[in-house]
C-alpha cells in the first residue's frame, strides 16, 4: 500500500518471477505491480458487511435465530435462541431442531415436514407449542426460510422463533370475556 502523487491511497501486489536461461539458469529477476485497489476496496467492504451482519443478529435478544442445514441440524445459534429455548450455542450446535417439539410432534416428525416444506415451496410460517431445555413450554411463531446461494443450491435453512405467550393469554381471556358478556346478554 502507498500513497500515489495525487494523495490517493493505492493498493499493489508485487509479483516477482525468474527468467531463466535454456539450462535453467536465472538471467534476471522480473517485477510486475498490478493496481488491486479496487478488490482491496470490495474486500473490505465485504468484511464490514459480514461484520454489520454478525452483530445485528448477536443484537437480536427476543427473537432466536437458528440457522439448520438441509437434515434439520443446528448449525448457527444467536443469544435470542439461548435466551428463548434455554440451552448454549455449545449445547445447542449439532442437535436436531425436533429438540424444540413437544414429544407428540418430535415423533410425527412436524418439524422436519417444515423444514421440508420450506425447501421446495419457499418461506412458512407457523405457530405451536415450543419446548425450552426445562422442559416447560411456550407459544411460539416459527418462520422457515430456505436460504440458496448464488447457483440456487442450498446453504441452509433460518428458522426464526418468537415467544407468542402472553399475546395468546391475553387473546384467550378476552374470548372467555366475550362468550361470557354474551351469555349474560
Amino acid at each position: 500500500r502507498f500513497r500515489s502523487e495525487d494523495g490517493r491511497v493505492v493498493w499493489v501486489r508485487d509479483e516477482v518471477s525468474p527468467v531463466r536461461d535454456d539450462d535453467g539458469k536465472v538471467l534476471f529477476w522480473q517485477g510486475m505491480l498490478s493496481d488491486i485497489t479496487d478488490l482491496k476496496a470490495t474486500e473490505e467492504a465485504l468484511e464490514e458487511s459480514e461484520r454489520r451482519s454478525a452483530l445485528m443478529i448477536e443484537s437480536v435478544s427476543d427473537h432466536s435465530m437458528v440457522m439448520l442445514d438441509a437434515d434439520g441440524t443446528i448449525v448457527a445459534w444467536n443469544p435470542g435462541a439461548e435466551r428463548l429455548f434455554g440451552y448454549s450455542e455449545a449445547e445447542a450446535l449439532g442437535k436436531n431442531v425436533a429438540i424444540f417439539d413437544p414429544e407428540d410432534q418430535r415423533h410425527s416428525g412436524e418439524a422436519l415436514s417444515d423444514l421440508r416444506f420450506a425447501i421446495e415451496h419457499g418461506p412458512s410460517e407457523h405457530e405451536g407449542w415450543r419446548i425450552r431445555k426445562d422442559g416447560s413450554r411456550f407459544w411460539g411463531h416459527v418462520v422457515t426460510t430456505p436460504i440458496w446461494d448464488e447457483h440456487r443450491t442450498l446453504v441452509g435453512v433460518a428458522r426464526v422463533t418468537r415467544d407468542l405467550t402472553e399475546r395468546r393469554e391475553a387473546e384467550r381471556k378476552l374470548g372467555q370475556r366475550v362468550r361470557q358478556q354474551a351469555a349474560v346478554a
